[in-house]
């Protein structure tokens, strides 16, 4: 493919550098080589970055070089194909190339460094792994996009396919991916197997050999014992401060835009390790305790021999390591190893170094390879001398121990750096001080980890608190009736925030807006159980986890509060009743006032009482009615229908101030004789009828409620016109008063098919409700009523004063077709005002 021709390209070109250098030098003493004394010139610094750049990023490209990790590694990698597909381009696919492959697994993937596996992403992130192993095209990805074909094998790249949809809160924008992958598969000369491993030795056995982004080196050109014997002291266990660990492992990712001998020197840095040529195979020595392999004495050296002591420019005592913490997302961390003791011995003088360990993933690691490098640095003395042929055993790496009266030296031992065989067949040796106790674990100097920054992180934000939700009623200009909102508030210091809303039965998250306040209103809301979202965003677009509150939205289902503030002023025969306004919007719009009147002075109930007037206006607050003795109780509805819990109530004890005589009283009760329509009397009280009539009934066994009739319900509506009439025997002036005694009641209302809670009855009777009426009419004529009178209309009568020879009566009956009502008592009073 075409970004993997490229990789090869600047690799091979690499390859010929590394194999031309001379044979019998020392390819490089990882990290050492930067701070340690050398009796030749020191090497170049690798003059790349020993982390690709923007591993943690993705860039869109189909060009770039393909990173190799080593051990364990958290990596992003570039963006090799993105579309989009569904409704409103609702998914986002992705295809991110990871490293080369095969890998031995992609562990977590992360979006801005949240885990797929978050509750946030529930629904929203499919994703594929490939190892680099296959040799199928991603079948999902295929039958979703018709850009991706069978032929898009991406061969040996471990690499993501993810299905992203849209969400506004939590997949709003293209996220950086990035994954934990264990890298590479290593072959292992000791067990012949290949397999995963984080042994360094392993991992440059890997890199020289390879001829896609490493050496190319034929495995005919290694000294297998000596990588075998490097593995081993790799995978031996030590006890680290705190932890068992082996000495060194590798976890890092490879720059292949840098060259293979600066890759060689990072790969080398997590083990101490050398790379040497020697006797024309290409061996790999830890830098370790060793004892002496062989005696030098003046009788072995030949010519002259030159002793140098190294200058401060060679010496440290503090070193700053950085190495790459996998608790920290995988970020560079900084170790400073600080030797006061030391610096005392260079008078006092700070003599500061820095490395870089890019293939080091624990702490202890780090600092155990910088507290070898920091003592080694203090060896000053080097020697560079000539030995006889007895020399010719001696290998790089090896120690020796030199006798010689002139330094006053006795078995002074040194680590053999280079070697050189002359012409003569004597042997050229170069030279460093060495001690044992470089490698000792009993550091008694004083170990400072480096401060953190304290710098936030800007993909993490912190979410609202304190949230809440409050409902109101609003009317505009145009609406006719309010309508339910609901506001929704927070606490929190970020400058932007999304707000959704969902139904708690199962319904999507919806955006219902974004706002820069910490405050939000959503109107027209339908009445439910809402479960509410704020989500934080920060200034550059990052989310907080969001914070969820659920309420239910009441809307125009709350029933108005109480009426309060009810008076009553007599004025003659007139009652004035007073109240205060009531506070619901929707009882003053759309809504109204309920004023029913009973004979009872004490005791009064609603279901005991008949409306004393007409439904007043909502945003009433007063009314003028007739005057009579009894009990004035006022309710609210509102524009829904719904009643107020409770009513306030007032008692006039009298119904005038006038003097009257009274001049006669029919009641009509409890014969109930007269004409009769849609009632019926029960037991002395005159009641509604059911609907259906007995005759019209099926089988009794399948009727539910008896009282209700079949299941049809009452009569919404009855009257009884009584036969007696009020004859005066002549035109006169009187005042009629009616009284009627009712009770109203629900037929159907069982408490054991009541749904709802206890504590959402308004009255555990149903008195509250009274869905039923009872109004009497009176007509006049100035006629015999014996003869062939001309009646006057009906008009409704509660006190009224009249001029007329005769009077007759209808009392009218009403209900909602569930409740009943049942009167006990019907009586006119007629009376005459005294002169």
């Amino acid at each position: 493919m075409g970004f993997l021709s490229f990789v090869g390209g600047i690799l091979g070109a690499a390859i010929g550098f590394f194999v031309a250098g001379p044979k019998g030098a020392l390819i490089g003493y990882s990290v050492g080589s930067t701070i340690g004394a050398q009796v030749e010139p020191k090497p170049q610094l690798p003059s790349t970055s020993a982390v690709p750049s923007g591993v943690m990023l993705n860039q869109r490209s189909s060009v770039a070089p393909i990173p190799v990790i080593y051990g364990s590694r958290r990596i992003g990698g570039p963006v090799v194909f993105i579309d989009t597909t569904g409704e409103s381009r609702i998914y986002l696919h992705l295809v991110v190339a990871l490293c080369e492959g095969p890998v031995a697994a992609i562990h977590d993937v992360f979006l801005d460094d949240v885990a797929i596996t978050d509750a946030k992403f529930n629904g929203l992130v499919e994703c594929y792994r490939h190892l680099g192993d296959e040799s199928v095209a991603d079948p999902q990805l295929i039958a979703r996009s018709s850009k991706w074909t069978s032929a898009h094998l991406l061969k040996g790249v471990a690499y993501l396919y993810l299905q992203l949809k849209y969400d506004p809160n939590n997949l709003s924008a293209l996220p950086t991916v990035t994954a934990d992958v264990d890298g590479r598969l290593l072959y292992d000369p000791r067990s012949g197997q290949t397999g995963f491993s984080r042994n360094p030795a392993l991992a440059i056995r890997d890199y020289l050999t390879n001829t896609l982004y490493g050496c190319g080196l034929p495995a005919s050109a290694l000294d297998e014992a000596s990588f075998i014997a490097a593995a081993n002291h790799c995978d031996e266990v030590v006890n680290d401060p705190g932890i068992s660990q082996p000495r060194y492992t590798c976890n890092g990712i490879v720059n292949v835009d840098a060259r293979l001998v600066d890759n060689i020197e990072h790969l080398k840095s997590c083990c101490c390790g050398w790379l040497v040529w020697q006797a024309g195979y290409y061996g790999l020595l830890i830098d370790q305790p060793a004892s002496p392999v062989a005696t030098i004495t003046p009788d072995q050296i030949t010519g002259s021999w030159e002793i140098d002591s190294n200058d401060h420019t060679t010496r440290t005592n503090r070193i700053k390591v950085t190495w790459y913490n996998p608790g920290a997302r995988w970020q560079p961390d900084l170790l400073t190893l600080d030797a006061p003791a030391l610096r005392a011995e260079d008078q006092g003088f700070l003599l500061e170094k820095a490395i870089e360990l890019p293939f080091t993933a624990s702490g202890t690691m780090a600092s155990r390879i910088g507290w070898i490098l920091l003592k080694r640095s203090r060896l000053f003395l080097a020697v560079h001398l000539t030995v006889t042929m007895e020399g010719l055993p001696i290998e790089v790496g090896s120690v020796v121990a030199i006798t010689h009266p002139t330094a006053g030296w006795m078995e002074k031992r040194c680590m053999v750096l280079k070697i050189r065989l002359l012409v003569s067949d004597e042997v050229e040796l170069w030279a460093q001080e060495y001690d044992p106790g470089v490698y000792q674990s009993d550091i008694t100097t004083t170990f400072h980890p480096a401060p953190s920054l304290g710098l936030p992180d800007p993909y993490h934000v912190t979410p609202p608190s304190g949230l809440d939700v409050t409902e109101s009623l609003y009317v505009t200009r145009t609406s006719s009736a309010p309508k339910a909102k609901a506001t929704i508030s927070w606490i929190s210091a970020s400058d932007l925030f999304r707000v959704s809303v969902r139904n708690t039965t199962g319904g999507e998250w919806k955006l219902i807006g974004t706002t820069s306040e910490t405050l939000f209103e959503w109107l027209d809301v339908v009445p439910g159980l809402y479960e509410f979202r704020v989500v934080a965003i920060n200034a550059i677009g990052a989310g907080s986890d969001p914070t969820t509150i659920t309420t239910e939205i009441f809307g125009l289902s709350v029933p108005p509060q109480n009426p309060i503030g009810l008076t009553l002023s007599g004025l003659g025969g007139i009652a004035l009743l007073r109240w205060n306004l009531s506070p619901d919007l929707d009882v003053r719009i759309g809504g109204g006032v309920l004023i029913r009147h009973t004979p009872d002075t004490s005791e009064a109930g609603w279901s005991a009482s008949i409306s004393a007037s007409n439904r007043l206006p909502g945003d009433a607050t007063s009314a003028t009615l007739p005057l009579r003795t009894g009990t004035y109780m006022l309710r609210f509805i509102d524009s829904s229908g719904i009643l107020s819990p409770g009513y306030a109530a007032v008692v006039a004890t009298q119904d005038t101030v006038l003097a009257y005589d009274g001049t006669g009283t029919i009641s009509f009760h409890p014969e109930w004789m007269g004409e009769k329509t849609g009632c019926a009397v029960d037991d002395g009280t005159l009641k509604l009828d059911g609907v259906t009539l007995v005759d019209a009934w099926g089988e009794i066994d399948a009727i539910a409620l008896i009282d209700l009739g079949d299941g049809d319900g009452i009569a919404t509506d009855g009257t009884f016109t009584p036969a007696e009439v009020f004859d005066f025997g002549s035109v006169v002036r009187r005042r009629l008063t009616a009284t009627v005694r009712a009770t109203i009641y629900s037929a159907n209302d069982m408490l054991d098919a009541r749904l709802d809670p206890i504590d959402a009855w308004i009255d555990i009777d149903a008195e509250g409700v009274a869905g039923a009426d009872a109004r009497v009419e009176a007509s006049y004529t100035m006629d015999d009523p014996n003869a062939s009178p001309a009646w006057s209309e009906w008009r409704t009568l509660e006190v009224h004063e009249m001029v007329a020879r005769a009077a007759r009566f209808r009392l009218r009956l009403s209900s909602d077709g569930f409740f009943n009502i049942s009167v006990s008592a019907f009586s006119i009073v007629s009376d005459t005002v005294q002169p």
